[in-house]
Order: structure tokens, then sequence, then C-alpha cells
């Protein structure tokens, strides 16, 4: 292999390139990457509800949780906390904010106002 570099009569990037090329072909042929058939075996996440009387999450992480349907990823509990707080603080604003209307008498809000806010809570 190297008595090539010597009598080749000029030598530069494309020579190289062959040469390694063929240095990498040359490797491959001696030291064959390894197969193998193994198959790393899927852990199935566990899943828990909190409904559950009897479920002790102590020492365990959170990847993910649902609620009304909607599954969202958490880094931790504290994450998991916080978004929930974000969340039930919104709909009982919205909640709220229907229920005032709702209980005011009509003569003291703008009808146009009243439609807007409506539709805002309901969407």
């Amino acid at each position: 292999m190297n008595q090539r570099l010597t009598n080749a009569p000029h030598w530069g990037i494309a020579e190289l390139q062959k040469r390694n090329d063929e240095m990498v072909e040359r490797a491959n042929e001696i030291w064959a990457n390894p197969t193998t058939s193994f198959q790393p075996v899927q852990r199935q996440i566990e899943s828990r509800s909190l409904d559950d009387e009897d479920v002790d999450l102590t020492g365990r992480n959170i990847q993910k949780y649902n609620y009304l349907g909607t599954e969202q990823p958490a880094a931790s509990w504290t994450e998991m906390f916080e978004n929930m707080v974000r969340f039930l603080h919104q709909q009982v604003s919205l909640f709220c904010m229907v229920w005032q209307i709702a209980e005011t008498p009509p003569a003291l809000y703008d009808e146009k106002a009243a439609r807007l806010l409506f539709r805002t809570a309901s969407s």
C-alpha cells in the first residue's frame, strides 16, 4: 500500500482521498463490524390514577399526565402541579365571568360586550 506512494508521480487531495477510501475498505475487510440480533426490551411505562385510594407515588418520577382527556408532558411533579393550578385558575376565572354576567341585570351591561364574553367563555 505504501509502495504506491513512492511510485506516484503526483500526490494531492484526490490521491489522499483515494488512499483513504482504500484504507477504510481494507480495514473493514480485516476488522468486520459485528452483527447481532439483540433487541432491547421495550419497557412498558406504568400508569397510575390519582383516583385510586391506595396509590403511593413516593419516589416515583412523572413523565406525563392526563386531565380531561388531554395528555401533557411533565418533567417533574412541581411542573405538573403548576400546570394544573394554572389550568384550574383559568377555568374558575371563566366560570366566574359567565356567572357574573348571568347574575347581572341586563340593564347594567352592554349586550354586545356580554355576547363577546359568552362567546369567549364557551370556546
